[in-house]
Parts: structure tokens; sequence; C-alpha cells
């Protein structure tokens, strides 16, 4: 079932045209890291199950992965038909972030500020080496150069490399290797603890504009190819990072014995070809449907409620509590992931995975439509999705709502502001 999954989730993307194939073999790549790569990671570590992976039902998990695969791209085909091509409409995008009017002395304020407040963090994380693990100084400690000046650096850094990189037509500069030097100081004070996820808005964004760049600029130019290059390396050492996780805070990993490396190796594989599984969720979740039956889909609208009337913004969910919550309580499950299909199995069982992966492929297959011709807003829409997948494909669907849309309308509405600010410029 494994090569079936393969086939199922990575063949059906080449009957398409196009540089959009590329971007649905990356979300197959994404289900296929939640879905059934964990099995195959089993299968490679000598058939060792994981404590909370409920062994009777990893087959069941692997056909309803066939399903999802086989009706994601089903309802893919259904709207975009075969053998057609698309592509990213990303000159009207390209062209504004080329023109955004950027303060000089505001870009050298925050390089500056960047440098020091990493030379700070440094010295203070240095100081706080083995006093603990990652729960212990997020909630005990909670030091200030963690808690306040990570999450900031990484709203830093990202602006640096969108001033940077908004436009590779002219050769790599020194301020631009001074900000990937930044971005590179920035990913290892993140494995400090493990913290992979405060460098993904960074990584995303790069990797956005190097894209975008590529498009008008021969993608076989230098540049372009070693900063696709620099990205997966720099993306590859963040997940080795991550497994400081399973040490005391303070680059610990790097603190092995080099004899005991070799066991760490099926770990590491498994962050970088499952960075998010759900395995155990799913197996969980079959289990609970087979004793207590199907829960229906009223979880999904109360979803779309609680999106659109945020509880951020009124201080309650108005549709019902979050599902991944009420788990949570139910069962007794705090702090673990929940999933995509994990949602669609409590909800209708495999009906459920085939009606909601089928619904999943049409929408994305309706957003590529309207992108191809030309609506900016599905655009932007399409990263959103990638970005709602990477950040919550192993929680519930209203969190995948939440990452998808708010940075999408976020990001059209700021589009927009500065497309009517250089209009009115012009006008002047």
């Amino acid at each position: 079932m494994i090569i079936v999954n393969l086939i199922t989730w990575f063949i059906p993307p080449f009957f398409l045209k196009g540089k959009i194939k590329f971007y649905l073999l990356f979300l197959s790549f994404l289900f296929s890291s939640t879905y059934w790569v964990p099995v195959l990671m089993i299968r490679l570590d000598d058939n060792i199950v994981p404590a909370m992976v409920v062994d009777s039902y990893i087959d069941q998990i692997l056909y309803y992965s066939v399903f999802a695969g086989g009706f994601f791209y089903l309802g893919v085909f259904l709207l975009l038909g075969f053998k057609k091509s698309y592509n990213f409409n990303v000159s009207p995008l390209y062209k504004l972030i080329k023109s955004f009017p950027i303060s000089n002395i505001s870009y050298s304020i925050v390089k500056i500020f960047v440098l020091f407040s990493l030379i700070y963090s440094y010295c203070v994380a240095i100081s706080q080496i083995g006093v603990g693990d990652r729960v212990y100084l997020m909630d005990e400690i909670k030091p200030f150069w963690y808690v306040f000046l990570l999450p900031l650096n990484s709203l830093l850094i990202s602006y640096l490399i969108f001033v940077d990189f908004r436009s590779l037509e002219s050769k790599i500069s020194i301020k631009k290797i001074y900000t990937l030097l930044l971005f590179i100081a920035f990913v290892f004070l993140t494995g400090f603890d493990g913290s992979r996820r405060q460098g993904l808005p960074s990584f995303l964004l790069l990797f956005f504009l190097v894209f975008i760049n590529s498009q008008f600029i021969n993608y076989k130019t230098s540049r372009i190819r070693n900063l696709y290059i620099f990205v997966f390396l720099l993306f590859l050492f963040n997940t080795i990072m991550s497994l400081n996780r399973g040490f005391d805070v303070g680059w610990q990993l790097f603190k092995i014995d080099i004899a005991d490396v070799y066991q760490y190796k099926n770990v590491a594989f498994n962050m970088l070809l499952s960075p998010t599984p759900t395995l155990h969720v799913n197996t969980q979740m079959a289990q609970y449907v087979d004793s207590d039956g199907i829960q229906g889909f009223g979880n999904y609208f109360c979803a779309l409620g609680n999106t659109l009337f945020p509880q951020f913004i009124f201080n309650t969910y108005f549709f019902g509590e979050p599902l991944v919550s009420y788990l949570h309580t139910k069962f007794g499950w705090y702090g673990q992931d929940f999933g995509f299909m994990a949602e669609s199995i409590y909800s209708g069982g495999v009906f459920g995975v085939i009606l909601i992966h089928f619904l999943c492929g049409m929408f994305i297959a309706f957003t590529i439509k309207m992108s191809n011709r030309g609506y900016l807003f599905f655009t932007i829409l399409l990263f959103g999705i990638s970005f709602g997948f990477i950040n919550s494909l192993r929680s519930d669907f209203m969190n995948i709502l939440k990452a998808t849309y708010y940075p999408s309308i976020t990001i059209y509405l700021l589009v927009k502001l500065l497309k009517a600010i250089l209009i009115k410029r012009v006008s002047l």
C-alpha cells in the first residue's frame, strides 16, 4: 500500500502542463509526509511502532490515504481537466513588490537592531545552557530573548529579506550576504531548543521571492539557482537543529558522542521527510469511530463561523469551542497534534475522508483557475494555502482556515494599499 500511496499522490500532477504541477507536487508532499510517509519510516526502522500509534489501524490509514489522494485529484481534474497548462500569473505582484517604497533609514536601523539583539540573545542563551527542557524554558524561566526577541527578530529578518531579495535582477551584493548571515545566525539561535517554526516565515518569504523572480529571470541563472540551494540547505540545517527538542536546552545535540550519532539518523530522516506526522491521531480516530461511531460534519460549519468571527476580536467562540480544544479536553490530549485527516475520520469515517479531500481538491483547482486568469487575490491565496497546510495540516480545520485566509487577506489588502499609494504618487 505504500507504493500505491506513492503513485496516487505523486503521479496525477504530471497530467497537467505548466508550472502549477510543481505546486501540486509540493502539496502532495505535504499530505504524504503527514499521512503515509510515517508508515514508511516505521517500516524502515525495523517496524518499531511509536507508543501513541494504534498498530492494528495502520493498514486502514494507508487505505484512507489512498482514498484521500485519489479523490483529492479527482476534484482537481474535474475543474482543471487533463493535459491543460496552468501557470502562476505573478506579473502584477512582481511589479508591485519591486516598486515597494523603502526607507533607507528604517532599513539601516532594523539591520543594526537585529545584529545587536542577536548578540544579546546569544550572550544570555549561553548562560542558560542545560537549565532544563524546552517546556521548562518556556513556562518557568520565560527569558526576554526567547519570549520577545526571538519572534520579533523572525519578523524583522523577514522584512530584511523582503527588501534585499524582492528583485534579483542584479548580482548578489554585500547587503544581501549580510542579511543571509543574520538569517543563518537566527536559525542557529532557534536551535537552542529546537524551535524550528520560528524561522518558517523567513524561509517561506525567501523561497516565495526567489520563485517569483525566477518567473522573469532564467531559473538557471547562478544567483537564482544558488539561492534555491541556499534555502534548501538552510532548511535542512534547521531540521537537524530541531533535534535539540529531545535534549535539555542549549544545543545539546552537539554534545553527544560521535559514536551515538548513527542512532539519531532515523529521527533526522523522520523530521525531514515527515515533519508533521499525524499517524498517531489518525489511528486513534479510526479506533474511536469504530467504537463510538462517526460524529457528523457540524464542526466544519463551526470552524467557518469562528473564522469569520474570530475569538481574538470578539473574545468568545460564537459557533462553539474548536474541535481540537474539545477533543484535548475530552481525551486529555493536552499538547497532542490533531490533523486534517483525523478530523475527516471523526466526522464521517471513510466517507468523510473521501468527501473532505474531494472538496479540498476542487477548491484548490478553482483557486488555480482564478489565479491563471489574472486575479491577484487568488494568486496570493495559492501561497496562503501552502502556508496554511505547512503550519496547520496537523491541526483542525479552523486553524487551517485561519492560517490560510488571515495572512492572504492581510497581504492582499497591503498590496491594494501599496497600489493606491503608488497611483497617487504618479498622479502628483
